[in-house]
């Protein structure tokens, strides 16, 4: 044992114990203190035995400006058992702590924890748990904090082990002027279960709230829910949960509330069974044709762009007076794509069955090859009102019939109403009809889905019947190829 002391600027210790005996048990401490400008202590417990248990341990505090702590203890024993500890602390202008955790031992497991605070102008922690063993069992945990105009929090955890089962999970809030929350569960394992959820808080002029739950296993049950609220002038709530298995049963669901001018629901249950609908093929080409769509525009269009004039019979410029404005049908489709997240399962097969009697039965689009069109398809609807401007232009009306008798033009067709009226109209302006095909005119604002992304109909938009009617509800199609379930409730027959 050795105690010294010093004074006379300052007063200064150092102890120092060592005991050794035969079966080797050693132990050494020491502390120091000087204090003039500052205090600074250190302490380190250093002990062996014949087992091999050693034990480190230095406590570090210095003051003068700061105060500053350090903490190791580090553990090791014949079975290879190793624990570090290290806490830090350090306050100026702030608070900084950091506390480091990592066991391991011979089986190889080891955990690791980092927990970091900061102040001044914040507050910031900052978690990680690690742990990984010989069966590879590893979880990752990092908690975040910060907070001086906000609150912020992130938390992750992972885990993973032999058998491939692997978690993530992520929260974050952030406040200031707004409140945000994002969490993220991931879960997959050998027999391919996978989860995924996702909440988002949004809140300063609204309130934002998205969930996507997918759950995919070896026997290709997948279930994906979304539910998005809104709210600053609207409450707007979609949920779709879909549920496909390999035995093809096939559920959507999707609830909307949308409120601002009024108040609207939309809930659709679809099913499909595989003993009742197509095959497996024609469920992959369904998936295949799910792409990313970009979301329609909410007003109908103002005026079409790229129409010759001088391909019209007599030049003349002429109104679009589409139901009061927005784009054309093709800049619609022009627009970017609006991802919302994770492949949803295929819809209904029954609206598949319907394109595809339509592909065999439609002639190529006019744009493509308008000479190569077959009598029986010259069948076409009216997508928006157009007024004539000469005698020989033809007024259409959205929804209505046309028999195109010259296509030959790219941007003036000539054609026969049903009621015997003929002339001139744009060619952009319909759309081929298929045989018993219905038509139907929107008859107010909807927020629905293709099972992928959002997509919405605007009043008086006409779209057109692609699957067959289920339980209220009827697969539908815009001009701009953006189909969806939608109630008939909300859709008036042409």
């Amino acid at each position: 044992m050795t105690i010294g002391t010093h004074d006379k600027s300052s007063v200064h210790t150092v102890m120092t114990i060592g005991t050794h005996d035969k079966s080797s048990v050693h132990t050494v401490m020491i502390i120091s203190t000087h204090d003039k400008s500052s205090v600074h202590t250190v302490m380190i417990v250093g002990t062996h035995d014949k087992s091999s248990v050693h034990t480190v341990m230095t406590i570090g505090t210095h003051d003068k400006s700061t105060v500053h702590t350090v903490m190791t203890i580090g553990t090791h024993d014949k079975s290879s058992v190793h624990t570090v500890m290290i806490i830090g602390t350090h306050d100026k202008s702030s608070v900084h702590t950091v506390m480091i955790i990592g066991t391991h031992d011979k089986s190889s497991v080891h955990t690791v924890m980092i927990i970091g605070t900061h102040d001044k102008s914040s507050v910031h922690t900052v978690m990680i748990i690690g742990t990984h063993d010989k069966s590879s069992i590893h979880t990752v945990m990092i908690i975040g904090t910060h907070d001086k105009s906000s609150v912020h929090t992130v938390m992750i955890i992972g885990t993973h082990d032999k058998s491939s089962i692997h978690t993530v999970m992520i929260v974050g809030t952030h406040d200031k002027s707004s409140v945000h929350t994002v969490m993220i569960i991931g879960t997959h394992d050998k027999s391919s279960v996978h989860t995924v959820m996702i909440i988002g808080t949004h809140d300063k002029s609204s309130v934002h709230t998205v969930m996507i739950i997918g759950t995919h296993d070896k026997s290709s049950v997948h279930t994906v829910m979304i539910v998005d609220t809104h709210d600053k002038s609207s409450v707007h709530t979609v949920m779709i949960i879909g549920t496909h298995d390999k035995s093809s049963v096939h559920t959507v669901m999707i609830i909307g509330t949308h409120d601002k001018s009024s108040v609207h629901t939309v809930m659709i249950i679809g099913t499909h069974n595989k003993s009742s609908h197509s095959p497996k093929a024609r469920r992959k080409k369904l998936n295949a044709r799910m792409k990313s769509f970009s979301l329609d525009t909410p007003e109908p269009p103002k005026h079409l762009l790229g129409i010759d004039e001088s391909t019209k019979k007599k030049s003349s410029s002429f109104t679009n007076t589409c139901f009061g404005g927005g784009t054309s049908p093709e800049d619609k489709m022009a627009f970017s794509a609006s991802s919302l997240r994770k492949k949803f399962a295929s819809l209904k097969a029954s609206s598949l069955e319907m394109e595809e009697r339509k592909n065999r039965s439609y002639s190529p689009s006019p744009k493509e090859s308008p000479k190569s069109q077959k009598k029986p398809m010259n069948l076409y609807v009216a997508l928006y009102n157009f007024k004539a401007k000469e005698k020989d232009d033809m007024d259409l009306i959205a929804g209505m019939r046309i028999n195109v008798t010259n296509s030959s033009k790219k941007d003036w067709w000539k054609g026969r109403s049903l009621i015997g009226k003929c002339g001139y109209f744009p060619a952009t302006y319909v759309i081929p009809l298929q045989d018993g095909q219905r038509v139907f005119q929107v008859l107010q604002p909807l927020n629905l889905t293709d099972g992928y992304f959002g997509v919405k109909f605007h009043k008086d938009q006409i779209v057109l019947q692609v699957g067959e009617e289920v339980d209220g509800f009827i697969m539908v199609r815009a001009a701009n190829n953006r189909q969806a379930m939608c109630p008939l409730i909300y859709l008036q027959e042409l």
